[in-house]
């Protein structure tokens, strides 16, 4: 397995693997290079997707077989987007 991952600032539009939303330039980011399987991947989140991404497994949500859909949970929040039809609200 081959892995390696960063913070950076985007200088240009990319695609948040988490929630499928626009990073936009000038935003930081994470991103991840990887290969698992024989495959080569890479990803890149938004920082609020990667923490919720975190929690998923720090909280055993997800586990490390578990794969992650493009664009499969809302911004920042540990909700599929195929269980609530609207974006949840952010607590505050």
């Amino acid at each position: 397995m081959f892995l390696s991952e960063a913070w950076r600032k985007a200088r240009k539009t990319h695609r948040c693997w988490y929630c499928g939303e626009d990073i936009v330039p000038g935003e930081r980011y994470h991103v991840w290079n990887g290969m698992t399987d024989g495959q080569f991947g890479t990803t890149k989140t938004h920082r609020e997707c990667n923490e919720a991404w975190q929690s998923l497994y720090r909280d055993r949500i997800l586990m490390d077989d578990d794969g992650l859909d493009f664009g499969e949970y809302w911004r920042g929040t540990t909700v599929r987007k195929d269980d609530s039809e609207t974006r949840p609200v952010a607590a505050g």
